[in-house]
């Protein structure tokens, strides 16, 4: 019999698919950390956006009052927020 190392031993499989295993887990995590990162990175240069549009207001049933009538559903709108203006670049150096 050789003593050489047995590549397909149940033993060498069941550590490989421990150390795929970890492998994967690490990856999951870090991918969720950098995920997290960036979301912050974009909140604090964007502050006030959010993923949703500020225009559309919320869909709300009528809801009939007590005298058997409906009232129409209440829309809140929010007032336009400023916007900063960048600064205009010339190339070259000149400006006409």
């Amino acid at each position: 019999m050789s003593s050489a190392p047995r590549f397909n031993s149940p033993e060498t499989r069941g550590r490989a698919d421990a150390r795929l295993r970890r492998l994967t887990r690490a990856a999951a995590l870090l991918a969720t950390g950098a995920t997290v990162a960036i979301g912050v990175v974009v909140a604090k240069e964007h502050p006030g956006t959010s993923a949703t549009s500020p225009t559309v207001p919320a869909q709300n049933p009528s809801v009939p009052s007590a005298s058997g009538t409906t009232t129409p559903p209440r829309t809140t709108t929010s007032p336009p927020t400023p916007t900063r203006s960048l600064p205009v670049v010339t190339s070259g150096g000149t400006a006409r």
